[in-house]
């Protein structure tokens, strides 16, 4: 199996369970989808489900995500870990993905970019490129260390336009920060996270 694959995750879902380039975008994100004739070679971490293939999945341990289920159905096996809305979308199967199968859960999905960058403080002002952006942040890479305080980015979604934000920095290496945005309008947040799914489905 391919050392990028993160987690492996059954896929039982009917037609009409995911919409369009939810699967793409799945693997993107670092899941490896394999089908019920795999799991010998592949143990899932996860299924993902419709409902109605309950009775044919093996009793072992493993949890699950049930797709367009009654919450009573939930609630009578142990093994579900969530249940999402029919056609599951990505911004929400993502974070029960994460919650499911993570110690320190991700809210929404990340995608990769290359995005020019302006970040600013006070009489201070470089230039930067967004390498991995969500909803919540980004990763800049740049020269110049961003301060914990906050630092003014600036840097435009094609199609969508300018984005601004004040970003905190969380962590930092080799010239990489990562910035969590702390002051964004909803509007802005909202083009960033359709700017994000859209890399990802596509």
């Amino acid at each position: 199996m391919s050392p990028e694959w993160k987690r492996v995750v059954e896929m039982r879902e009917a037609h009409g369970d995911l919409e369009p380039g939810v699967r793409t975008a799945l693997g993107r994100l670092g899941y490896r989808l394999i089908s019920p004739d795999e799991c010998k070679r592949y143990p899932p971490a996860l299924r993902l489900m419709n409902p109605r293939a309950l009775s044919r999945i093996p009793n072992d341990p493993t949890p699950m995500i049930l797709i367009g289920a009654a919450a009573d159905t939930a609630r009578e096996d142990a093994r579900v870990a969530g249940v999402v809305d029919r056609p599951a979308e990505l911004t929400r199967l993502y974070r029960v993905l994460q919650n499911a199968l993570e110690e320190r859960p991700r809210e929404c999905p990340r995608a990769t970019t290359r995005l020019p960058a302006r970040c600013v403080e006070g009489d201070r002002d470089w230039p930067g490129a967004i390498m991995e952006l969500s909803a919540k942040g980004c990763l800049l890479h740049s020269s110049a260390q961003p301060s914990a305080e906050g630092t003014r980015i600036t840097f435009a979604l094609p199609e969508h336009g300018l984005v601004e934000a004040t970003a905190e920095m969380r962590s930092r290496r080799e010239g990489d920060a990562g910035l969590f945005f702390r002051e964004i309008s909803e509007s802005h947040r909202t083009a960033v996270a359709d700017y994000v799914n859209q890399l990802l489905v596509s």
